[in-house]
């Protein structure tokens, strides 16, 4: 992978959330939901990044929670535009076997388009 030495081009991240489910039911669901994600991205060619991220999240149900560790590329079409994948599996009892993403991203300017 070409990765070069300049410092902006690889990062390390940490995104966290937080979630009030309002509407739950109470014996069976949580009052409050996080999700923490840790991950590393890097530039592998002049319009795609590669990011690799592990992470842990409290699901809706009760006492279950989960961890995946995901590799995805972003890839950036135009200045505005920017597509994504992404696979993961997870690891521990509760834990998704393997999840996959798709994601679709574009910047809206003023005036529109």
């Amino acid at each position: 992978m070409p990765f070069v030495k300049t410092s902006w081009l690889h990062r390390m991240h940490l995104n966290v959330a937080w979630t009030h489910n309002s509407g739950r039911a109470e014996e069976l669901e949580r009052a409050d939901m996080y999700k923490a994600i840790f991950g590393f991205s890097g530039r592998v060619d002049p319009d795609t990044m590669m990011v690799i991220d592990i992470i842990r999240e409290n699901e809706r149900e009760k006492d279950k929670e989960s961890n995946v560790v995901e590799l995805g590329f972003r890839r950036q079409l135009t200045p505005l535009t920017v597509i994504a994948v992404g696979a993961g599996a997870g690891f521990g009892d509760e834990s998704p076997d393997f999840r996959a993403t798709v994601a679709f991203q574009h910047s809206l300017t003023w005036p529109w388009f």
